[in-house]
């Protein structure tokens, strides 16, 4: 083992532990809408899109971004694990067979344990939807255009996140 090798360890063995945001591992913040999240534990996004090829690509950048992802070939699919264990994002397409983006969105909405769900929509029918409007309407994150790029939409989450950890109070003890 070289000089440099061996000062990087030593250097990197001194830092306090960091999660994927680059937050330390006892900000509460992180866990958003998570209940007690412990280190071991990651968000759990969930991508609803028919094209195999893409759900792929998302799939692969989520996890790369530190993110556990779940993904269904429509919304029906989606809806089926949404009832089988917690999900923590959603990202899903527009158009898609069995159920659309929107009815998906439309049903997990009236769930009140899903009223708060962050929610991206994706969608190659850009110039035809009100893409204000639909934010509005259903509380999404974004409506993003296809063809989009990967990292855009992992900075979306983790953006999403992020907001969301400092939304929350910090609570303070004061044991004096």
């Amino acid at each position: 083992m070289g000089l440099q090798t061996r000062q990087w360890r030593i250097d990197n063995e001194r830092r306090p532990p960091r999660n994927r945001l680059g937050l330390m591992s006892t900000d509460s913040r992180l866990t958003g809408n998570l209940k007690a999240q412990s280190m071991i534990t990651r968000p759990v996004v969930l991508v609803a899109e028919d094209d195999p090829v893409f759900r792929r690509i998302i799939q692969f950048s989520i996890e790369a971004a530190g993110f556990d992802c779940e993904v269904a070939a429509n919304g029906a699919d989606a809806l089926g694990i949404v009832d089988s264990k917690p999900i923590d994002f959603l990202v899903t397409d527009y158009q898609m067979p069995v159920c659309s983006g929107l009815q998906l969105i439309e049903q997990l909405r009236v769930r009140s344990s899903l009223e708060e769900l962050p929610i991206v929509l994706c969608t190659a029918k850009g110039y035809e939807l009100n893409a204000t409007e639909l934010i509005e309407q259903f509380s999404l994150v974004a409506v993003i255009r296809k063809p989009f790029s990967p990292k855009q939409l992992t900075t979306l989450i983790t953006q999403a996140f992020v907001n969301r950890a400092n939304a929350e109070p910090m609570s303070v003890s004061t044991n004096c």
